[in-house]
């Protein structure tokens, strides 16, 4: 199973063990109102897949404290970890690969040990999880052109690299150019050996190289503008569903376009509106740009192994789970 078959099979309804086949067009199998689903659309029109991941701009929710720490000096990157919550699980993986894969190897030292979370579109993580949120301030990162992404899923313990055009790049042969890693977690799936399990099921882009960001932003208008465009598809998207019950093909693009798997995200009237107003109140702060200064330090030496911190009984997770990453 693909990860795009995993996401559209288990997020949103909860674990469905056989992959759907891909999702018919919208506008081919739900007819009206074309205005309201055209609207909603744009939630879902360029999904993250396994096939298609290289992705230049980004958005990361953070905190208050964060920002100011933003202002005071200038650097984006700037924690290796959660001081509170440890080593991320995709830190936690990265780790175990690094044995036996050179690339992870590469990727679990200091050069690349500080990092951010990120998704392509706000809305998709604005909610965080059931008890954990990631912060109501929105900072927007555009990566360089030479950027390379690299893609890697807990079910094959492998890594794919891609240039921004789609094409297949050389990592290991341009560490600097490594600007971010696609990290799907798959609990539906096996896991690769020597992974450490979890039971959520999540994707998130990991931002690990501060030289390839040309640039970042808090409070601007491409901000103002993201955050109302997605605010309307939800609205639109949550005014179709008080009259209409979705059909397998829209939940489909829904599931498709979501970064985690909690009922944050449910494809309900109710809960679509509230991402939605929350975006609406994202504070405005005073424009703040930065990013296009910082120079690739060169390979570094190996990461100590992960302080895992296990989560707190509030969870309510099962043994095996593991907290996702924190923004």
């Amino acid at each position: 199973m693909k990860v795009e078959a995993l996401v559209a099979g288990t997020l949103l309804v909860g674990g469905c063990s056989e992959p759907r086949p891909a999702p018919a067009p919208i506008a081919a199998t739900v007819p009206a109102p074309t205005s309201e689903l055209a609207t909603a659309a744009a939630l879902w029109q360029t999904p993250v897949t396994s096939a298609a991941f290289a992705r230049r701009t980004f958005y990361t929710w953070t905190t208050d404290d964060q920002i100011a720490e933003l202002r005071a000096g200038k650097v984006l990157l700037s924690r290796e970890e959660s001081p509170e919550h440890g080593a991320s699980y995709y830190e936690q993986v990265v780790h175990a690969l690094a044995a036996r894969d050179p690339l992870a190897k590469l990727l679990d030292t200091t050069t690349f040990a500080k990092s951010r979370f990120a998704w392509p579109a706000p809305w998709a993580t604005r909610e965080g999880w059931t008890n954990e949120h990631y912060g109501d301030q929105l900072v927007r990162v555009t990566l360089r052109p030479d950027a390379i992404i690299l893609a890697l899923s807990t079910a094959t313990g492998a890594f794919e690299a891609r240039s921004l055009d789609g094409a297949a790049a050389d990592p290991l042969a341009h560490p600097e150019r490594i600007a971010a890693v696609y990290f799907a977690v798959e609990p539906e799936r096996p896991f690769a050996r020597g992974i450490p399990r979890n039971r959520s099921a999540y994707r998130e882009y990991v931002l690990c190289n501060e030289a390839m960001v040309q640039s970042w932003t808090v409070g601007t208008g491409d901000i103002a503008d993201a955050l109302a465009a997605d605010a309307a598809a939800l609205e639109a998207l949550a005014h179709f569903l008080t009259t209409n019950h979705a059909p397998p093909e829209l939940a489909g693009q829904y599931a498709a376009a979501l970064a985690l798997d909690n009922p944050n995200y449910a494809l309900a009237p109710a809960t679509l509106a509230t991402i939605a107003r929350h975006l609406r109140e994202t504070p405005k702060p005073a424009p703040l740009e930065g990013g296009g200064h910082a120079v690739f330090p060169g390979m570094g030496t190996a990461r100590k192994p992960p302080r895992v911190v296990q989560p707190t009984e509030t969870y309510a997770q099962p043994s095996s789970y593991i907290r996702p990453s924190t923004y």
